[in-house]
C-alpha cells in the first residue's frame, strides 16, 4: 500500500484485513530494518502522522516485485 504513493497515513493501512496488534507490529519491524519511516508533526494547530518508505525500502520492493515476476512464469 505504501508503495503506490510512497507515502500513507495509519487510518489507511489500518483498513487491511488484519488485527490492530499485527498492523502495528509489522511496521515495527519495518521501521526496525530501515524500509519504512515514521513521520509526525504535531502542534497546537495540527497534527499529522505518516509513513513512508525508505530508499533501501524501494529497493527491496523492487526485488520482491521481480522475484514474485519470476515465480509467476
Amino acid at each position: 500500500m505504501i508503495n503506490r504513493t510512497g507515502k500513507t497515513k495509519y487510518k489507511d493501512l489500518s483498513s487491511i484485513k488484519i488485527s490492530v496488534s499485527t498492523l502495528n507490529a509489522r511496521l515495527l519491524e519495518l521501521m526496525n530494518f530501515g524500509l519504512v519511516k515514521h513521520f509526525a508533526i504535531r502542534n497546537a494547530k495540527q497534527r499529522k502522522e505518516w509513513y513512508e518508505i525508505t530508499e533501501k525500502g524501494k529497493i527491496v520492493l523492487k526485488i520482491l516485485e521481480q522475484l514474485t515476476q519470476l515465480i509467476e512464469k
